[in-house]
């Protein structure tokens, strides 16, 4: 058998069992922390090999808002005009290509939307759906709708809604 002290009963003795039973916590424990290892490092590998790009990455834009302030720039520029219009024919020239403006805001705005969109998309590198797509997952989804509104030079939302592009 091994060099362990036995006693009477043939048990071994109280000074050596206590080691015993402490090598043998220590060699369970240790096998348990290095199985546990093991695993996390498999499931890192898994998500960064594996799931990470199958899974696309998504954000939000509020269409309706971008349109409604691409709109209201419009608005705003053609009431300047009009204002302006009874210093001169030049300015009352102006006010009527200001307004004309204000009728084809929708056909520019869909083209230079478009652009934003893939650009934006392209840089943060996830798939953009228009908000109102979207139930439940606000506060888990990213907004693009101030950064949208920035590129295609439009009022910025905060000053329009006065809560950080929060919608009131």
């Amino acid at each position: 058998m091994s060099d362990v002290a036995l006693d009477k009963g043939g048990e071994p003795s109280a000074e050596t069992a206590a080691p015993a039973r402490t090598s043998i916590l220590l060699q369970h424990v240790s096998q348990l922390m290095i199985s546990v290892i093991v695993v996390l490092v498999g499931f890192g590998v898994y998500d960064v090999a594996v799931r990470q790009p199958r899974t696309p990455r998504l954000g939000v834009v509020d269409v309706g808002q971008l349109y409604g302030l691409a709109h209201d720039q419009a608005a705003r520029v053609a009431l300047k005009a009009v204002q302006s219009a009874a210093s001169g024919p030049a300015a009352a020239t102006q006010a009527g290509e200001a307004i004309g403006n204000l009728y084809r805001t929708p056909q520019d705005f869909g083209p230079a939307f478009s652009r934003v969109l893939e650009g934006l998309s392209a840089d943060c590198r996830c798939t953009l759906v228009a908000m109102a797509a979207v139930f439940g997952a606000a506060s888990t989804v990213p907004d693009y709708t101030a950064e949208a509104a920035r590129r295609m030079g439009l009022e910025a939302l905060d000053e329009r809604r006065g809560t950080g592009g929060e919608q009131q």
